[in-house]
């Protein structure tokens, strides 16, 4: 009831009515919430706390639901005190409370969550029947959903109760409550099937359900979810084929059906969610080709398709996903070349190819992206050389070329990925026992002329940072042997004709020059096919 509601003829009446009328809502309210029969000992009723002081809820004589609420929080707040402090008190406004929302002189919202709750969901919870969001995430709560108890809240637009300890089956009634708009159990112990009857949650944005203990297949029904923005089923038990009717959901945005057990192909039909960013169904055993038109999805982050059973090529048509920042492929029966149309995904930052049979040259485009921290090209069929442009990936952190048929070396610039494949250009070695240099400088390389390999003894008197160098007879940079801080001694470096990249060199006349603390020595090179 609102003072607008209120007649203004006679100011004495008034006043009768309106107490009277707040009487006998309180009364109303305080029996359905059990507050004045004989309650559990501890509850609100021992007159220490008044929720109509004033102070928790201003005007309680307008607002008796509001009175109401306060009174059954406090009776929560009782109940779960043996888990939980929650610091509630009718001296503060209960707008004021922590993870107590009110809007409009209605409590809105509840957020309860990671705050040690035990055992079941508290009763109580059901008589808060105007509230819209009520989050019990990350407690310890025990025993099947309350479906019962919750469906009491009509109003009830989020329900929260993922990262908990619940167990039974999803209760199908869940889908009877058609204002939810967000719908999280996931991270509990729930076994059974999925309910087809969550088709009905129209409104519903979200609807997580991942890490349970799920079985069956996924309802073809979910694709009645218009409004679904995200659909998180991953690491259950689920079986069967991923129902072509999800490709309905117009205004989904992330997909994770991972690490389950579903088998078939990936659906052409995924390729209509033109709003999708994330889409994850690793680890499962789909089988058959990659359908070409997932290139279409232009809005898509991330594509995870690891540990299955795909077969056929890489589709080309990838190249096209220019908001790419993930592709993950690996460990399937993938076959073909690598599109050299992967080097146009400039936000690439983590390409996972590995583990298939993938054959032909590694492409040198892939040298063009330059975002890319994470490249994993091993346990193919790849040969050829490796392409001088990956020495181009700066921000690389790692890179795993192993097990392929790959010939010539490492650039410089990837030696630390190496492993057991060559690196190009130069090995430096200390020469122990030689005696400390009076002076710095480079002693005749040997053999020169040369036609395979050389090596080029240098001296160092004063420790300091070192750079040897090849140059050609323009000037031109050729290759680094060595560039790091060295001390006193006597060194000897070899050079086997490759430049940067790991390309042999033309016959001709190098120049060599050598940088040392406080002085600079060059000497020509003749280099014979």
């Amino acid at each position: 009831m609102t003072r607008q509601q209120l007649s203004t003829t006679d100011s004495f009446f008034e006043g009768l009515r309106r107490m009277s009328r707040f009487v006998l809502r309180l009364i109303g309210s305080m029996l359905c919430a059990g507050l004045i029969l004989s309650a559990a000992p501890g509850t609100a009723q021992d007159g220490d706390e008044d929720c109509a002081n004033g102070v928790v809820v201003p005007e309680p004589e307008d607002h008796p639901d509001l009175v109401a609420d306060c009174m059954t929080l406090l009776a929560l707040r009782d109940r779960v005190a043996d888990d939980a402090e929650l610091p509630w008190s009718t001296d503060t406004p209960l707008e004021e409370w922590e993870g107590v929302e009110v809007e409009d002189s209605v409590l809105r919202a509840l957020d309860l969550g990671d705050k040690g709750l035990r055992g079941e969901v508290p009763p109580e919870v059901g008589d808060l029947v105007r509230l819209e969001e009520l989050w019990l995430g990350g407690n310890k709560l025990t025993g099947p959903v309350p479906v019962e108890l919750l469906s009491r809240l009509t109003n009830l637009e989020v329900l929260s109760l993922s990262r908990n300890e619940l167990s039974g089956t999803i209760p199908p009634d869940l889908g009877k409550m058609t204002s939810l708009k967000g719908l999280g159990i996931g991270d509990n112990e729930l076994t059974g099937e999925i309910p087809p009857g969550l088709g009905e949650l129209t409104e519903l944005r979200t609807l997580d359900l991942d890490n349970n203990k799920l079985t069956g297949g996924i309802p073809p029904e979910l694709g009645n979810l218009e409004n679904l923005e995200e659909l998180l089923l991953h690491t259950n038990g689920l079986t069967g084929p991923i129902p072509p009717e999800l490709g309905q959901l117009s205004s989904l945005e992330v997909l994770w059906l991972n690490d389950n057990d579903l088998s078939g192909p990936v659906p052409v039909e995924l390729s209509q969610l033109e709003n999708l960013t994330y889409l994850g169904v690793h680890k499962n055993a789909l089988t058959g080709t990659i359908p070409p038109e997932l290139g279409q999805l232009e809005n898509l982050e991330a594509l995870d398709l690891d540990t299955n059973e795909l077969t056929g090529p890489i589709p080309a048509l990838f190249g096209e996903l220019s908001n790419l920042e993930a592709l993950g492929l690996s460990r399937n029966q993938l076959s073909g070349p690598i599109p050299p149309e992967l080097g146009q995904l400039r936000k690439m930052e983590i390409l996972h190819l590995d583990e298939n049979m993938l054959s032909g040259p590694i492409p040198p485009e892939l040298g063009q992206l330059d975002r890319l921290r994470d490249l994993r090209l091993n346990d193919n069929q790849l040969t050829g050389m490796i392409p001088a442009e990956l020495a181009q990936l700066e921000d690389l952190e790692d890179l795993r070329l192993g097990n392929n048929q790959l010939t010539g070396c490492v650039p410089q610039e990837l030696a630390e990925w190496a492993g057991e494949m060559e690196v190009c250009g130069t090995s430096v070695e200390y020469l122990a026992g030689a005696g400390r240099p009076l002076s710095s400088g480079l002693d005749l390389n040997y053999p020169n002329p040369f036609n395979s390999s050389t090596l080029i003894p240098y001296r160092v008197a004063e420790g300091g940072p070192v750079r040897l160098e090849i140059y050609n007879l323009l000037g031109q940079p050729v290759n680094t042997l060595v560039d790091e801080v060295q001390t006193a001694g006597r060194y000897q470096a070899s050079w086997d004709a490759r430049d940067r990249q790991g390309r042999q060199v033309v016959s001709g006349v190098y120049l060599l020059r050598l940088h040392y603390p406080g002085g600079m020595e060059a000497r020509q090179l003749l280099y014979l096919k």
